[in-house]
């Protein structure tokens, strides 16, 4: 069942990219509303308690660090922390919707080389036919029988978009998107400014739960269950978040490293490990935060 997948860490690791298995055919919707549904009770506990729109001047919060009126508060420090936990929050929910909106750079008729790798299918299949050993069909193109086109180097068909992806990182139900060429980058930075929202969350979190429990002799029972909810996502976000920080200074995807020894166009003749698309630290790095065509051709 749906909810047994749910909490089943096998699945999890699956939908966070961070296993060589295939994705499924149909992903479950559970997790892209798991992550909404988050932002929302995130959204309700910073507004709702930390600085109460609503009602202004009401909140423990608010009482201490009065943004609208500055320097009255006993602790006006802690109204740095909301300001910028506010603008990591919207700065992560713009991320997270160009990733879910932008599409990953399919190999169809939205490619501006479509009728190139199209072409080189029909001759390679020729090729194929007049192949004498194994070796000289390991040197033709990858092809896609699904979508009819040579698969460009560092690309995938993609089981889920049912299409072939451009330096195809990994589906991920959490954004309900594939994670490609063009959306990558908004990927990136949806995992960096949720991990740091979620660190500055944590500092004004428990010191509002502190002066709650001092102000009123009791503790705030189901914004500390919201809260600590919140903040056990801090874990795989911030772990993914690493991960793929490596991953972009080392200019690979998900999918490279895992199935590293599949490509052999990441060995060279002596089968040494040689990234031909390796630009340095930050080369890779803008290599990934500028993607283009250039990203996996190799010159």
């Amino acid at each position: 069942s749906q909810a047994k997948e749910f909490v089943s860490p096998k699945a999890w690791a699956q939908w966070m990219g961070m296993t060589g298995i295939d994705e499924v055919d149909a992903p479950m919707k559970g997790p892209f509303y798991y992550l909404v549904v988050n932002f929302a009770l995130h959204f309700l506990i910073v507004f709702g308690c930390f600085a109460p729109i609503l009602n202004p001047g009401s909140g423990i919060m608010w009482d201490f660090a009065p943004i609208l009126n500055p320097g009255s508060g006993i602790m006006w420090d802690k109204s740095g922390s909301i300001l910028i936990n506010i603008v990591l929050m919207v700065m992560s929910w713009y991320c997270f919707y160009k990733t879910w909106k932008t599409p990953p750079g399919y190999v169809d008729n939205s490619h501006p080389h479509i009728a190139t790798w199209r072409q080189r299918y029909e001759d390679t299949l020729e090729k194929y036919a007049e192949a004498m050993d194994k070796k000289s069909m390991d040197a033709l193109p990858q092809l896609c029988h699904t979508c009819h086109v040579a698969r460009p180097y560092r690309s995938k068909h993609c089981k889920v978009s049912r299409k072939c992806v451009m330096l195809f990182d990994h589906y991920c139900p959490f954004v309900d998107n594939t994670i490609g060429l063009w959306n990558y980058k908004y990927f990136y930075w949806f995992l960096v400014t949720t991990s740091l929202g979620l660190l500055t969350f944590l500092f004004t979190f428990f010191s509002y739960v502190r002066r709650y429990h001092t102000e009123y002799g009791v503790w705030p029972w189901l914004t500390l269950m919201v809260g600590i909810e919140l903040l056990i996502c801090l874990f795989p976000v911030g772990g993914l978040a690493a991960y793929h920080t490596q991953l972009t200074m080392a200019n690979l995807t998900t999918n490279e490293h895992i199935n590293l020894r599949k490509y052999k166009y990441m060995f060279d003749q002596h089968k040494k490990y040689r990234n031909p698309w390796f630009k340095g630290y930050m080369g890779n790095f803008m290599d990934r935060m500028q993607p283009s065509h250039a990203c996996y051709m190799i010159s």
